[in-house]
């Protein structure tokens, strides 16, 4: 009965060690290798944090309405309509444009501010002198079947 409890005890023992290095280990990588810059871990975060499954078969995905996660360095807000983009007022200021696209259009890896859509509002009342709202529907990982 004594080596059974001793070959019990050591394999507690060995199993315990085993889950503490891993343990070490999980916090070493969180702590040194995700600094937010690694393309396969914020693109994983994104999928997990700010995208869901889409009723719709052909989509396959769709953002989480009103979702937030920090992703390549940068602040990543959604709407409750789904898009990255300040919410969608009921009736236009002026002009109105709906950028449909995939991670570009989204403006993975850089600001809001920075998007193409913000950019392309910013110029074209810049251009026109008149209001002009330039919606972001771009979602990571689509195609053109998607938009």
């Amino acid at each position: 009965m004594t080596s059974y409890r001793s070959a019990v005890a050591s394999w507690c023992l060995a199993i315990g060690s085993v889950f503490f290095a891993f343990l070490i280990f999980e916090g070493a990588c969180r702590l040194i290798v995700d600094d937010g810059m690694h393309y396969h871990l914020e693109m994983w975060k994104y999928a997990t944090a700010l995208k869901e499954i889409s009723e719709d078969p052909e989509i396959g995905h769709q953002h989480v309405p009103d979702s937030h996660a920090r992703l390549m360095g940068v602040d990543v807000k959604i709407n409750a309509d789904g898009l990255r983009d300040d919410p969608v007022v009921a009736s236009p200021r002026g002009l109105r444009i709906l950028m449909l696209g995939d991670s570009v259009t989204f403006g993975w890896g850089i600001p809001q501010s920075e998007t193409m859509a913000a950019r392309v509002e910013r110029a074209l009342e810049e251009r026109l002198r008149r209001p002009v709202d330039v919606i972001n529907a771009g979602v990571g990982n689509y195609n053109t079947a998607m938009e």
